[in-house]
């Protein structure tokens, strides 16, 4: 199977949203998602939760994974520098401003 990479920043909703379908394995409708935490904050506010441990990234395999999982996902993937790895060790978290 393809290597798991991250997609985007993602925030745990307060409520997961009502749909009449769901994807098995999928987190999909229990967070909310966007670019950088702090779009996703200003467009469900409200909404999602302020947490700073509901605050993580969304995969390309359909999960929600916090900060610290995310960053060595990204780590393995390719997606940041290894001078960041260098630079926080084996407590890293990643931030969306990582990526892009």
């Amino acid at each position: 199977m393809r290597t798991e990479f991250i997609l985007c920043s993602a925030i745990r909703r307060k409520e997961p949203k009502e749909c009449t379908k769901h994807y098995h394995d999928n987190d999909i409708y229990g967070i909310e998602l966007g670019y950088r935490h702090c779009d996703i904050f200003a467009r469900f506010e409200g909404e999602v939760s302020t947490d700073p441990n509901d605050q993580g990234f969304y995969t390309s395999r359909g999960r929600f994974v916090d900060r610290h999982e995310a960053f060595f996902i990204a780590y393995h993937a390719n997606q940041i520098p290894i001078s960041l790895y260098d630079d926080r060790g084996n407590d890293a978290k990643l931030f969306s401003e990582d990526l892009y």
